[in-house]
């Protein structure tokens, strides 16, 4: 297979937890997208994420892999007030002009499609993503994620193979 890459950021490892599971099922390498400080973390830090979803804001963030060395992107990123994540966002933004194809998924409370997140991609990369999968919190907490993680992953190998 091709060779793709899965880099997600999460705050509470919901994210992370979906992102090794389908890193697996594709074989691909994994990248954490990490921040200098734990700007999210706790009560206050999840206000702070809304807020700085809500304003664009774009953190400094931190990856120990260059994406434009791969054939394939695939981000995760938790949903905060209906958008992706800042770290997520600084990530794409970063990279924009250096990446092929993408794939996305994302996590939320609801697991909604929110379709304003394939515009907001769109936006940021210049791409539309082959495949993309919404999953809800409780999905991944409970372990019913693999049905919809086959499917992910399904089409995203009919892109790359």
């Amino acid at each position: 297979m091709t060779k793709v890459l899965v880099a997600y950021f999460s705050r509470s490892g919901t994210t992370e937890e979906l992102a090794h599971q389908l890193a697996a099922r594709l074989s691909a390498e994994i990248d954490v997208i990490r921040l200098p400080s734990p700007a999210y973390a706790g009560v206050v830090g999840y206000w702070r994420g809304i807020w700085h979803a809500l304003r664009h804001h774009l953190p400094d963030v931190a990856c120990q892999r260059d994406p434009a060395d791969y054939a394939l992107l695939v981000f995760g990123s938790p949903v905060w007030a209906g958008r992706l994540s800042a770290p997520v966002r600084a990530y794409l933004t970063r990279f924009a002009g250096h990446i092929g194809p993408i794939a996305a998924f994302w996590v939320s409370g609801s697991g909604l499609a929110y379709p304003a997140l394939a515009r907001e991609i769109e936006e940021l990369t210049g791409r539309v993503p082959l495949a993309t999968s919404s999953f809800s919190r409780r999905e991944v907490l409970e372990g019913a994620t693999g049905d919809k993680l086959d499917v992910l992953a399904r089409d995203i190998r009919a892109h790359v193979s």
